[in-house]
């Protein structure tokens, strides 16, 4: 049906990342993406955070920006300038608070995008290579 995860910054331990997310396309638009979504935040409840996280693009991503804004996450922005790959493509986070306290912004903290993209492009290398 779907795939989620939940991953944290080395020494992080207020806030849960959403990975690897995404409901196969005949499952969607039952509800079994707000159940996946909720079953990460327990998750993350269940292992002391205090807020969920997770970011996805800003162009031409109407359906998924409206899908957590009705499941009760916040958006802002991204833009780092010790992060140049936002500079590349336009990228929102999305914030939830899970404790019920005040929703803490992540005020465009370096997620590390150049990084991931450098990984990701080394591994699509590397599956070429077979």
């Amino acid at each position: 049906m779907g795939i989620t995860g939940l991953y944290h910054s080395p020494g992080d331990r207020e806030n849960a990342w959403l990975g690897w997310f995404g409901i196969r396309k005949g499952a969607r638009r039952h509800g079994r993406g707000s159940e996946a979504l909720r079953l990460f935040e327990e998750m993350a409840i269940a292992r002391g955070y205090r807020f969920a996280r997770l970011y996805t693009g800003a162009v031409d991503n109407d359906v998924a920006i409206a899908f957590y804004r009705s499941n009760g996450y916040s958006s802002e922005p991204y833009c780092c300038a010790e992060d140049p790959a936002c500079q590349k493509c336009r990228v929102l986070i999305f914030s939830k608070a899970l404790d019920g306290q005040r929703l803490i912004p992540w005020s465009n903290r370096n997620i590390h995008l150049t990084e991931q993209f450098a990984k990701e492009e080394l591994g699509s290398v590397r599956r070429a290579d077979r």
